[in-house]
């Protein structure tokens, strides 16, 4: 071939000529922006994807949370630490069981704490599997690590209190409404010496409607210090003294304040979404807002897979009973009464109670929580529809207020068919 015959033709502006547009020609530099601005756009979307499937485990601090809640109110994690130590030493010496009979009832008391702290130090495994790894980990700092997790554990404990704290007010406003109405931000306007709380924080034994003895409990010559079986734990505050197991830990402000903790702030405003006229005063939320609100609610962040334990139910009604209350802060006993041992009291009726009746009676108890607590997991509370039948009738000022109709039926059913 020869030499002009293998270059190329000229172009149109090489001979002088313009160059006609096309519509399958392309700009080049068009082109180059447009793949420029799709890798972009696929590069977010990689990394969207990516964020939503892998996520940043939670801190120490974070995991500590679940303790108060779930494992312990009060003990703290060396404590914790010493019983599984003690319950090893004492499970390697064979104690005789002959020996245990004898024991004084001091010796007795102490030897069913430290069982009590090492069965929280058991669900404490179970909450926290990371936690056994940790301290058979030579490499970690256990100072650091424990202090972690305590400041966690306080932490939840202290904005569950405040919490509740509002709540509390805000539900006992809004059904009895008093004047002037409590205090939503701090508790010295409760206790004993308000009639609507001190019913509640009146044992079921003494007839508060008696002058007599509500003065009595005001002045301090009636002692109610020991006695753990509030009207405030039963429902419609109404208890039989000579049974006081029937209805315990079944009332509807200890079902809200649990609520309230372990699913949301919403679910437990829901079951009183009117006032005594009939006016709403939530909306009704849509199901994609409802289902959204039940996967991300406090319990499945703490892994409970729709459980209601023992400890946790303690746990509300102490944050309950506490919060009644005129007490300026935290603390385990105030006005002589020992809320370490309210707690205890009701762990212990759950894990460890004597006779089978006693056991079916626990048990029966905790599968109703458990069957609360499936219901509104998988049909969250909706606001009561205007002019509802469903009414539950106070026992201060005779106000009245409607709860959903699920709540309502279980409501009933522990009410009227207790075992």
């Amino acid at each position: 071939m020869s030499s002009q015959s293998s270059q190329p033709p000229p172009t149109a502006l090489e001979r002088g000529e313009e160059e006609q547009p096309s519509q399958t020609q392309v700009d080049p530099g068009a082109e180059i922006a447009r793949l420029k601005r799709r890798l972009a756009a696929s590069q977010e979307e990689v990394k969207e994807l990516t964020q939503g499937k892998v996520k940043k485990p939670p801190t120490t601090v974070t995991m500590g949370r679940a303790i108060r809640r779930l494992v312990s109110l009060y003990e703290s994690l060396d404590d914790l630490l010493q019983a599984a130590d003690d319950h090893n030493s004492n499970e390697s010496e064979n104690e005789d069981e002959d020996e245990v009979e004898l024991l004084t009832e001091e010796a007795q008391e102490k030897k069913q704490e430290s069982e009590s702290r090492f069965a929280a130090f058991k669900i404490l495994i179970q909450v926290l599997p990371s936690f056994g790894k940790a301290i058979e980990d030579p490499a970690t700092d256990m100072d650091m690590y424990l202090t972690q997790l305590q400041k966690g554990a306080n932490d939840a404990r202290s904005d569950d209190v405040r919490r509740i704290k509002e709540e509390i007010a805000l539900w006992l406003n809004l059904a009895y409404a008093p004047n002037p109405p409590l205090n939503t931000k701090c508790r010295s306007d409760r206790g004993m010496q308000n009639d609507i709380t001190g019913r509640l924080l009146c044992p079921i034994e003494y007839d508060w409607d008696d002058e007599l003895v509500r003065n009595g409990i005001r002045a301090g010559t009636i002692n109610i210090s020991e006695d753990y079986f509030l009207r405030c734990f039963y429902p419609y505050g109404i208890g039989d003294p000579d049974n006081v197991e029937k209805g315990f830990l079944r009332s509807g402000l200890l079902v809200k304040t649990y609520s309230n903790i372990f699913i949301s702030p919403s679910s437990s405003e829901s079951f009183s979404d009117e006032d005594e006229n009939g006016a709403a005063r939530k909306q009704q939320r849509s199901s994609n807002s409802q289902k959204k609100a039940t996967k991300c609610n406090v319990a499945n962040i703490l892994g409970m897979d729709g459980r209601v334990t023992p400890r946790s139910i303690a746990y509300a009604a102490v944050l309950l009973a506490f919060n009644l209350t005129d007490a300026g802060y935290w603390m385990e006993i105030y006005n002589q009464f020992n809320f370490r041992a309210l707690y205890a009291l009701i762990v212990d009726f759950f894990e460890g109670p004597s006779g089978q009746a006693a056991k079916r009676r626990s048990q029966n108890l905790l599968k109703w929580w458990s069957a609360f607590f499936l219901t509104i997991m998988v049909h969250p509370p909706t606001p009561a529809s205007p002019g509802t039948n469903f009414w539950h009738k106070g026992q201060l000022g005779k106000k009245v207020y409607p709860f959903n109709k699920a709540v309502v039926y279980i409501f009933e059913y522990c009410t009227f068919r207790i075992n």
